[in-house]
């Protein structure tokens, strides 16, 4: 698919590079994998004000995460604090907007409200949900759920 983006940052996901854009195309900001990107050039189109960074709110919002122990895998509280480095039982954590999803899913965080994800792959816990109001694709957040 081609696509017009224009470019302002870069990102590791955790799984891979992306780069920060505005989609001429879709008109939004958005991540492009960069591992997808097949051909580039250079525009010689102005960048326009809408464009721009500064626009980006999804960038430029800064979200506080506060981590604990997952409360079902209480028996390994001590453990995960110390792999954590938790002050007093949580991690408080800034990620830009943009980012949370991926941040959340690359560290197996359960989003759900009332901590029901089980695994031992769910060593943290999200205990500050409302934190993550109005961020952007929470559909692949573990167990965030919109209602």
């Amino acid at each position: 698919m081609k696509s017009e983006i224009v470019p302002f940052a870069l990102a590791n996901s955790g799984y891979g590079w992306l780069v920060r854009a505005f989609d001429r195309q879709g008109q939004e900001f958005c991540d492009v994998a960069l591992a997808r990107i097949s051909d580039a050039r250079l525009a010689t189109s102005v960048v326009l004000e809408h464009e721009c960074l500064e626009n980006d709110i999804q960038w430029q919002r800064i979200v506080e995460l506060e981590l604990v122990p997952h409360p079902i895998n209480v028996h390994e509280d001590i453990s995960v604090e110390s792999d954590f480095g938790m002050k007093g039982g949580r991690l408080m954590v800034n990620v830009r907007a943009s980012q949370v999803c991926s941040f959340l899913r690359r560290w197996d965080v359960d989003c759900s409200e009332k901590h029901s994800l089980k695994g031992k792959e769910y060593r943290l816990w999200l205990s500050n949900r409302q934190a993550i109001y109005g961020v952007a694709n929470l559909s692949i957040a573990p167990g965030y759920d919109r209602k």
